[in-house]
């Protein structure tokens, strides 16, 4: 368990750092923060079961809120309680201006998939996922 959220919190660093800004330099040389970089938002999806598990769920939601600690991003999660709300609760997270929206459980690899298509601009991570797609903004984790 301990290496999964390692390996999650390694790839949400480095998924994060391609969607936020380096820092700018203000007059007179001072580096100051992009207000993108404090704009991070990460959300998750739940195929069945809450962050609180103790499996897949529990150690994604525990790299989100040490990617919220580290790099002061906006977290959330949703709780999938019927299968059919899958897709709508991807979206969601999509439509409000989400940067990084991971999914977790195999029964969530379709519905990712299709999210990655239609919203290009936003970084998909699937746990427990594997995809065969040249799209740059979907990685799968096993």
């Amino acid at each position: 368990m301990i290496r999964t959220i390692f390996r999650l919190m390694c790839l949400l660093c480095v998924v994060a750092a391609g969607v936020m800004p380096v820092f700018a330099t203000a007059g007179g040389g001072e580096q100051t923060r992009s207000a993108r970089q404090d704009e991070l938002k990460i959300g998750l999806v739940t195929d069945v079961g809450d962050v609180d598990d103790g499996g897949f769920n529990q150690s994604a939601w525990e790299a989100v809120l040490m990617a919220q600690a580290e790099l002061g991003a906006t977290v959330d999660y949703k709780r999938t309680i019927d299968p059919s709300d899958r897709e709508a609760n991807i979206a969601a997270f999509a439509e409000d201006g989400y940067d990084i929206i991971v999914t977790v459980g195999f029964a969530l690899q379709e519905q990712t998939l299709l999210a990655a298509e239609k919203y290009p601009d936003v970084q998909f991570i699937g746990v427990d996922m594997a995809f065969d797609t040249d799209l740059t903004n979907l990685t799968g984790l096993i």
